[in-house]
């Protein structure tokens, strides 16, 4: 996956696990192309590794179709 500039549109929600080692958070974005904006919607999950520092395990995104 390559990365993509854009901005978070709005954050819809995110929670973290009990035992503080796996958190998520999803909502919507907008990237600004040179032929449009590109809108969509991600999912994101976080996971502490072994040192407590913060990896990202998955970043997932789905573009919404083009408006007409």
């Amino acid at each position: 996956m390559t990365a993509k500039p854009g901005r978070l549109s709005k954050r819809w929600g995110g929670e973290m696990s009990s035992s503080a080692d796996l958190a998520y958070s999803y909502g919507k974005y907008s990237n600004a192309r040179e032929n449009g904006n590109e809108q969509g919607h991600y999912l994101q999950i976080w996971q502490t590794d072994s040192a407590g520092a913060w990896k990202l395990v998955l970043d997932w995104q789905a573009a919404l179709p083009p408006e007409k």
